[in-house]
C-alpha cells in the first residue's frame, strides 16, 4: 500500500488524495477519538516524531452516552500505547509529507502480523484538526533498554531477547516486496509481558524492491525503490556534512539514530535492509553488554569517524560475549563494511537459533533471582560449548536437583542429558551410559521423542568410546531414524556425525565418509557452523585414514576457517591438530610441528587442558619421526602429566603408549614394557577394547626386539582377537603386520608370508593405501630373506608407488631401502647404489636421522660387494656416528657389524675383532639376541680367518645355541654353516658331514636358496611351489641333469613335468610345450602310462588356456584313451569333464552332452552322488545351449532329485534356479514363479542370503511377467531388505526393478504400457 504515496508526474498537488485513498481502505482500523481516555496527562516517553501517552478504549455503544468515572475503571486494564504524532500545519508542502509519512506507516503495520512485530491496534485521524495518532497495545515492561535495567539477566535470556529480534527482522525482510525498518535500535524493541521482544516503530520503514536471482549473493539481495526527488529526500536519513572552517563532520538531523546507522548510509543517505542488519549487530551488543553503541564517544563527528574507518569494538574481548563466540561471529559478520555481502537476517537466524537460550524470567526471592532448571540447564550448555567443564557439570547438576524437587522431568531429563556429555568429554563412560540411561528413561516415560533421541546419542558415543561398537551403532541408528522422524535436521545431523565415527572405528570407510558427508549437508543447510567444522573434522579423519591427504587437508583447513570465524577456538584447535596430523603423515614435519605448536597454544590459552596434552601428544609424534628422541619424551611426558592430573585416564594411556613407542626406538625394552603394560591396564579397565588391542601389539613388537618370540606372538595374538571380535579392521590388519615381523624374526617365513598376504587384503578392502604398502614392504622382506628375489623387487616396487603417490616420504624412502638390499643381493650393484641414494637424500631432507643411518648401512653393504672399502668404511661410520648420537643402540651395534665386515674383507682383523666385540656387547645389553649371535658369528669368522679354530668352534656354537633358543632357523643353519667349515678346517669330516646335512635340512625346509644350493636333491618342486621360478629351474635342470646321466627315465620325465609346469606358470609357453613333450617321450620309453596321461591332459589344459582348442582336445582325448586302457575311473572323470570343458568352448554341444552321458554312467557306477548331479546340471546346461528345452528340464530335475535325497538344500536350491530361469525363457512366467519360491524357501533354510537375493530377483522376472507389480514390489523390498543386512551390493535385476516400481507409484498409469522381453 505504501507504493500508493509516491505523486505521479504531473499529479495535482493534493494535500489529502493519496492519504486519503490509504486511510479510506482502512476503516477498521479507524477509532472515534471519543472511545479513547487517557487518565494521565503526562506523556510516557517522547521523540522527534511525536509522543507517547498510555489510555484505554471503551465500547463504541458508552461513547454516546458519556460514561463517568467510576465505570471508567473497568476499562483501564486493558492499556494502549497512544502515539500521537505532532506536525505543523501551517507549512502545507510539510503537512502533505506528514500525512503521507503517516498513513505509509499505517499502511505498513496494516500488514504484519508476527510475534515479534507491535500489532497495530488502530488509529485516529482528523488532519484538520492536526489529530495523527497511531494505537498500538502498551507494553509495561517497556523498551529492552529499560527491561535489562530492571532485573538480573542471564546471557541465556538475553539470547532469546536477540533472537527475537532477528526473527521479527527476518519476517520484515522476507515479505514480498521486503520491509527494511529504518530505526532498529534498542529504543524501538519492546519487551512484552510474555518476556518475548517485538519491534515498534515503523516511521522510518520503507519497502524495497528484490534484485534478479542472478545477482543475489550473500547479502540482501533488495534494491531501494525508484523514487521521485521529494520522495526520495523524506525516506532518505540525512547525509554527512563536512564544516570548512572546523573540519567536524556532523548530520543536519538532531533526531537521526546515528548510532545504530550504517556506514553506506552515511554516505549515500539510502537505508536498505542490508543496514537493518548493521542496526542488529548493535542491538545484539546493547542487549548482552547493556550499553549503547560508541556509548563513551559524545560527538557526532567521533561517532562517525569510528563508524566510516571501521573502528568497532573488540567483541571477543568483552567479558559477556566472550561466552557467546558465535554471536561475536555473528556480529562481525552484521558489521562487514560492503553491504552486499553482509549476513542476511535469514542466515543470522538459522546460526542464532543453536545457542544456548531461554524465555528470561522474572523469579526472584528475597530480591536475589531464582534461576529455573531450564535456564540452569541451558548455562551448563554455554559452559560446555567453553570447555569450561567444572561450572557446565555443576550448572547441570543444578538443573537435575531442581527439576527432580519440582517434578519438572522434561528439564531433568535434559539436565542428565547434559551431564552425560559433561562426562563424555572428561572420559568418565561409565557414569556418563548411566546417566544417559537415565535420561532415556525419563525422556521415554513421558513421551519426548527428541529427548529420547539425545539420550540414545549420548548413549551411542558412550559405547563408541568403549568399544562397544555395534551397541553405539544401533543406538545412533534409532537416534537418526527418531530424529528424521520428527523432521529434527540438527539431532539427524549429530547423529550421523557419531555414526561417522563409529564407522571410523570399524574401518567402514565409506559408510564414514558417506555419513559425515551427509551430516556435513545437513549442518550447511541449517546454518550450524560448528556442526558443519565438525563433519569437515570428521571427514578430514577419513581422508586421512584412506591416505587421501590432498582431500583431508582441505576438510581440515575448510573446517579450521569455519571455527575460527564462529570463535570455536577448541574447533581450530582441533583443526591444527588434524592438520599437524596430516603433514606428519606426509612427512612435513616443519609443517606438523608447527600446527601442533598453535593447537597447544590455543588449547593452553583457552583453558581446554585435554587439548593442549593432546597437542603435546602430537608434538611428541613428530619429534619421535624426526628422531628426536629426547624432545620426544619431554612431550609426552607432559602430556602423560595434565591427563593423569585432570583425571583423564584414556589420554594418560595414549601418552604412555606414545612414550613405550619413543622408548623402543631408543633400545630402552624394559622402560618401553613398563610404559606400554600401564597403559593397556588403563585401557582395560576403561573397557577401551581398541586401546586395550593397540597396547598388546605394542608389547608384541617390543618382545620382538627383545627375541622374545613366544611372548610377541602371544600378544599380538590377544590383540589380533580382540580387534576381530569388535570388527576393527584396520586393527585387525596391523596386527597380522606384527605377527609377520614375529614371524620372520623366527625364519617362519611361510606364516609370515600369510600373515602379510591376510593383512594387505584387509588394508585393500577397507581403502587403507597406506597399510597396504605397510603390508606389501613386510612382503618384501619376507621373500628377500626366502631369496625371491623378483617378488620381492615387485612387492617393494608396488610399497614405493604407493607411498609417493601418497606423499608419504618416509614410507618412500623405506621401500627405497629394500630395493637397494634387493639389487645388492642379486648383483645389480648399480641400481642398489642408486636406490640407497635416493633413501639418504629423502631420510636426510625429511630430518629422519634414523632412517639416514639406515639408508648409509644400505650403502655400505654395496661398496663392499663392490671392494670400495674405503665409501664402505665410510658410510658404515657415518652411520654408527648418526645411530649413537640418536640413541639408537640397535642401529649403532649394525654399523658397527657392518664396519666388522669390511675390516675382515681388508683382512684387518684386529680392527674386525674390535667392531664385532663392541657390537656383540650393545646388542646382548639392550636384549637383543638376534643381534648378539650374528655378531658372535661375525667373530668365528674373523677367528676361522685367523686360524683360531678353537675360539672360532665356540664362537659359533655359542651363535647357534642362542638361535637354536629362540627359534631363529635361518641363524641356526647359518651357524652350523661356520662350524661345517671349522671343522673341515680341523679335519673333524664326520662331525663337518653332520653339521653340513643338517644345515640343508634346515635351509631345505625353510626355503632357504644359498643354504639348499649345496644339496644334490632336487629342490625345484619347492622353488616352483613356492613361486621361486628362477631357483626352481636352476635345481630342476641340475636334476634333469643327473637323472638323464643316471639313464632314469621316469625320474627324468618327472623333472621335465616339473619344468613344463613351471615354465607354464611363467606363461613361457613355448618351453613349457618342449618340456611336456620331452617328459612325455620320456615316460614312453619308461612305459609308464598313468604320467603320461598326466602329462597330456597337462599339456591339454595349457593348450585349452591359449585356445588352441583342436590341440587341446587331441591331448586330453590322448590321455582319456590312456586311463580307460588302464581302468582308472577317476581320472577318466577328471579327462572327460576338461575335454567337455573344451567341447564347450567350441559350441560343440551335441559332443558335449554325449560325452557327459557316458561320464553320468561312470561316476553312477561309482556311487558318487554328488558328482553326478553336477554332471547332469552340465548336461542341462548344454541342452539349454541347443534349444532342447525338455531335455534340460530332465537333466535340472534330476539333479534336484538326487541332492534332495542326499539332504544337500542349497545344492536343491541351484537347481531349482536352473528350473526358473529355462521356465522363463519358455515364457512359463507362472512356473518359474513357483520354482523361484521353492528356490528361495531352500535357500533360506539353508542359511544361505546371497542365494536367497538371487531367487527374489528370479521371482522379480517372473513376477514382471505376469503384471504381478504388487508381488513384484514386495519381491525388492524383500531383496534390497537382505542387501543392506548383510552388506551386499544390489543386483542389477533388483536396482532395476527397484525403480520401476519407484516410477509405477509415481505414474501408476505406466502399467498399461511397461513391456518386457526375456531370453
Amino acid at each position: 500500500m505504501a507504493d500508493h504515496l509516491t505523486p505521479q508526474p504531473g499529479e495535482p498537488h493534493d494535500v489529502y488524495k493519496k492519504a486519503r485513498e490509504i486511510l479510506d481502505g482502512m476503516p477498521q482500523y479507524r477509532i472515534d477519538p471519543r472511545r479513547i481516555k487517557m487518565p494521565e496527562t503526562e506523556p510516557r516517553a517522547k521523540g522527534g516524531q511525536g509522543t507517547i501517552l498510555i489510555g484505554t478504549i471503551i465500547p463504541p455503544e458508552e461513547v454516546a452516552t458519556g460514561i463517568s468515572e467510576q465505570p471508567l475503571e473497568r476499562f483501564l486494564d486493558a492499556k494502549y500505547a497512544i502515539k500521537k504524532l505532532e506536525c505543523d500545519c501551517r507549512d502545507a508542502e510539510e503537512s502533505v509529507k506528514f500525512f503521507k509519512s503517516f498513513a505509509n506507516e499505517l499502511s505498513l503495520m496494516a500488514g504484519l502480523s508476527h510475534p515479534n512485530i507491535v500489532q497495530l491496534i488502530g488509529f485516529v485521524e482528523d488532519i484538520l484538526k492536526g489529530d495523527a495518532w497511531i494505537v498500538l497495545r502498551w507494553e509495561a515492561n517497556g523498551n529492552v533498554k529499560e527491561f535489562l535495567q530492571s532485573g538480573q539477566w542471564d546471557i541465556p535470556e538475553r539470547i532469546s531477547l536477540i533472537k527475537d529480534v532477528v526473527n521479527g527482522v527476518k519476517y520484515l525482510h522476507s515479505r514480498e516486496p521486503p520491509i527494511c525498518h529504518g530505526d532498529l535500535k534498542s529504543l524501538n524493541i519492546l519487551v512484552n509481558s510474555s518476556y518475548h521482544a517485538i519491534i515498534t516503530d515503523f516511521g522510518s520503514a520503507r519497502t524495497q524492491r528484490r534484485v534478479g536471482a542472478a545477482e543475489k549473493g550473500r547479502g540482501s539481495g533488495v534494491l531501494p525503490p525508484a523514487l521521485d526527488d521529494a520522495e526520495a529526500e523524506r525516506l532518505t536519513s540525512p547525509k554527512i556534512k563536512l564544516n570548512g572552517t572546523t573540519l567536524e563532520l556532523t548530520l543536519p538531523d538532531p533526531g537521526f539514530s546515528l548510532r545504530w546507522t550504517a556506514p553506506e548510509v552515511l554516505d549515500n543517505g539510502m537505508q536498505a535492509i542490508s543496514s537493518d542488519m548493521w542496526a542488529v549487530g548493535w542491538i545484539c551488543w546493547e542487549i548482552v553488554t547493556g550499553k549503547l553503541p560508541f556509548e563513551e564517544l559524545l560527538t557526532d563527528g567521533q561517532i562517525i569517524s569510528r563508524v566510516i574507518k571501521g573502528e568497532l569494538p573488540a567483541t571477543r574481548d568483552h567479558a559477556h560475549l566472550s561466552q557467546v563466540l558465535e554471536l561475536c561471529s555473528l556480529m562481525s559478520d552484521c558489521w562487514i563494511l560492503k553491504p552486499a555481502i553482509r549476513i542476511n537476517a535469514s542466515t543470522f537466524w538459522r546460526k542464532a537459533h543453536f545457542m544456548p537460550s531461554t524465555v528470561p524470567s522474572n523469579s526472584t526471592s528475597g530480591g536475589t533471582k531464582v534461576r529455573s532448571a531450564v535456564l540452569l540447564h541451558e548455562l551448563g550448555t554455554m559452559y560446555r560449548l567453553q570447555d569450561n567443564v567444572e561450572m557446565a557439570e555443576s550448572h547441570y547438576r543444578w538443573a537435575a536437583d531442581i527439576a527432580s524437587g519440582t517434578e519438572n522431568h522434561h528439564a531433568e531429563a535434559n539436565a542428565l542429558d547434559g551431564l552425560g556429555e559433561v562426562y563424555r568429554g572428561q572420559s568418565k563412560y561409565q557414569e556418563a551410559e548411566e546417566t544417559f540411561r537415565q535420561a532415556h528413561e525419563i525422556h521415554s516415560r513421558i513421551g519426548n521423542d527428541l529427548g529420547a533421541a539425545n539420550a540414545l546419542h549420548g548413549l551411542g558415543w558412550s559405547y563408541h568410546a568403549r568399544s562397544r561398537n555395534q551397541e553405539a551403532e544401533k543406538a545412533c541408528r534409532q537416534a537418526h531414524e527418531i530424529h528424521s522422524r520428527i523432521g529434527n535436521d540438527l539431532g539427524a545431523a549429530n547423529a550421523l556425525d557419531s555414526l561417522g565415527q563409529i564407522y571410523r572405528a570399524r574401518s567402514k570407510y565409506k559408510e564414514a565418509e558417506e555419513a559425515f558427508k551427509q551430516a556435513h549437508e545437513i549442518q550447511s543447510r541449517i546454518g550450524n557452523d560448528r556442526g558443519a567444522a565438525n563433519a569437515l573434522g570428521g571427514l578430514g579423519e577419513i581422508y586421512r585414514s584412506r591416505s587421501r591427504n590432498q582431500e583431508a587437508e582441505e576438510a581440515f583447513r575448510q573446517a579450521h576457517e569455519m571455527d575460527s570465524r564462529v570463535g570455536n577456538d577448541v574447533g581450530v584447535a582441533n583443526a591444527l591438530d588434524g592438520l599437524g596430523g596430516i603433514y606428519h603423515a606426509q612427512s612435513k614435519h616443519q609443517e606438523a610441528e608447527e600446527a601442533f605448536r598453535q593447537a597447544h597454544q590455543i588449547h593452553s590459552r583457552i583453558g581446554n587442558d585435554v587439548g593442549a596434552a593432546y597437542a603435546l601428544h602430537g608434538l611428541g609424534g613428530i619429534y619421535h619421526a624426526q628422531s628426536k628422541h629426547q624432545e620426544a619424551e619431554e612431550a609426552c611426558r607432559q602430556a602423560h602429566e595434565i591427563h593423569s592430573r585432570i583425571g583423564n585416564h584414556l589420554g594418560a594411556a595414549n601418552a604412555l603408549g606414545a612414550l613405550g613407542e619413543i622408548y623402543r626406538a631408543r633400545s630402552r625394552y624394559q622402560d618401553a614394557e613398563d610404559a606400554v603394560r600401564q597403559a593397556h591396564e588403563i585401557y582395560s579397565r576403561l573397557d577401551d577394547d581398541i586401546g586395550a588391542a593397540s597396547a598388546l601389539s605394542s608389547l608384541g613388537r617390543i618382545y620382538c626386539a627383545r627375541s622374545q618370540y613366544q611372548e610377541a606372538q602371544d600378544a599380538l595374538k590377544q590383540a589380533h582377537e580382540i580387534q576381530s571380535r569388535i570388527d576393527n579392521d584396520l586393527g585387525v590388519a596391523n596386527a597380522l603386520d606384527g605377527l609377520g615381523e614375529v614371524y620372520r624374526a623366527q625364519s617362519k617365513y611361510q606364516e609370515a608370508e600369510e600373515a602379510f598376504k591376510q593383512a594387505r587384503e584387509i588394508h585393500y578392502r577397507i581403502g587403507n593405501d597406506l597399510g597396504a604398502a605397510s603390508a606389501l614392504h613386510g612382503l618384501g622382506e619376507i621373500y628377500r630373506a626366502r631369496s625371491k628375489y623378483q617378488e620381492a623387487e615387485e612387492a617393494f616396487r608396488q610399497a614405493h608407488e604407493i607411498y609417493s603417490r601418497l606423499g608419504n616420504d618416509m614410507g618412500a624412502a623405506n621401500a627405497l631401502d629394500g630395493l637397494g638390499a634387493i639389487y645388492r643381493l642379486r648383483s645389480r650393484n648399480q641400481e642398489a647404489e642408486e636406490a640407497f641414494k635416493q633413501a639418504h637424500e629423502i631420510y636426510s631432507r625429511m630430518g629422519n636421522d634414523r632412517g639416514t643411518a639406515s639408508a648409509l648401512d644400505g650403502l655400505g653393504r654395496v661398496y663392499r660387494a663392490r671392494s670400495k672399502h674405503q665409501e664402505a668404511e665410510k658410510a658404515f661410520k657415518q652411520a654408527h656416528e648418526i645411530h649413537s648420537r640418536v640413541d639408537n643402540d640397535m642401529g649403532a651395534a649394525n654399523a658397527l657389524d657392518g664396519l666388522g665386515g669390511i675390516y675382515h674383507a681388508q683382512s684387518k682383523h684386529q680392527e674386525a675383532e674390535e667392531a664385532f666385540r663392541q657390537a656383540h656387547e650393545i646388542h646382548s645389553r639392550i636384549g637383543n639376541d638376534v643381534g648378539a649371535a650374528s655378531a658372535l658369528h661375525g667373530l668365528g669368522e674373523i677367528y676361522r680367518a685367523r686360524w683360531s679354530n678353537q675360539e672360532a668352534e665356540e664362537a659359533f656354537k655359542q651363535a647357534h645355541e642362542i638361535y637354536s633358543l629362540i627359534g631363529n632357523d635361518r641363524g641356526a643353519a647359518s651357524a652350523l654353516d661356520g662350524l661345517g667349515r671349522v671343522y673341515c678346517a680341523r679335519s673333524k669330516h664326520q662331525e663337518a658331514e653332520e653339521a653340513c646335512r643338517q644345515a640343508h635340512e634346515i635351509h631345505s625346509r625353510i626355503g632357504n636358496d644359498l643354504g639348499a644350493a649345496n644339496a644334490l636333491d632336487s629342490l625345484g618342486q619347492i622353488y616352483r611351489a613356492r613361486s621361486k621360478y628362477q631357483e626352481a629351474e636352476d635345481a630342476l635342470r641340475q636334476a634333469h641333469e643327473i637323472y638323464s646321466r643316471l639313464d632314469d627315465g621316469l625320474r627324468t620325465g618327472n623333472a621335465l613335468h616339473n619344468l613344463g609346469m613351471l615354465f607354464e606358470e611363467q606363461c613361457r609357453y613355448d618351453e613349457m610345450e618342449t618340456s611336456y613333450r620331452s617328459a612325455i617321450a620320456a615316460y614312453a620309453r619308461a612305459d609308464h602310462g598313468e604320467s603320461t596321461a598326466a602329462t597330456l591332459l597337462a599339456l591339454g589344459e595349457a593348450q585349452h588356456a591359449q585356445h588352441r582348442y583342436s590341440e587341446a582336445e587331441e591331448a586330453v582325448k590322448e590321455a582319456l584313451a590312456i586311463w580307460i586302457s588302464i581302468a582308472d575311473e577317476q581320472h577318466q572323470v577328471v579327462a572327460s569333464l576338461h575335454l567337455a570343458d573344451i567341447f564347450g568352448a567350441q559350441s560343440k554341444y551335441a559332443e558335449q552332452a554325449g560325452l557327459l552321458i557316458q561320464v553320468e554312467t561312470v561316476v553312477a557306477g561309482m556311487g558318487q552322488d554328488e558328482s553326478r548331479a553336477a554332471i547332469l546340471d552340465l548336461r542341462g546346461d548344454s541342452y539349454c545351449a541347443q534349444g532342447l528345452s525338455a531335455e534340460a528340464k530332465e537333466c535340472y530335475r534330476l539333479a534336484q532329485a538326487i541332492l534332495s535325497s542326499i539332504g544337500d538344500v542349497r545344492g536343491e536350491a541351484k537347481e531349482l534356479m536352473s528350473l526358473g530361469r529355462l521356465h522363463l525363457v519358455q515364457n512359463q512366467p507362472d512356473e518359474a514363479e513357483e520354482c523361484f519360491s521353492q528356490g528361495r524357501a531352500a535357500f533360506a533354510s539353508a542359511g544361505d542370503e546371497a542365494g536367497e537375493v538371487m531367487a527374489l530377483d528370479g521371482l522379480m522376472v517372473a513376477y514382471a511377467a505376469q503384471r504381478k507389480f504388487g508381488d513384484l514390489a514386495v519381491a525388492c523390498t524383500e531383496a534390497c531388505q537382505i542387501c543392506t543386512k548383510t552388506g551386499r551390493a544390489m543386483s542389477e535385476t533388483c536396482a532395476m526393478f527397484r525403480q520401476l516400481v519407484q516410477d509405477l507409484k509415481e505414474r501408476p498409469h505406466m502399467e498399461e504400457s511397461v513391456q518386457f522381453a526375456f531370453s
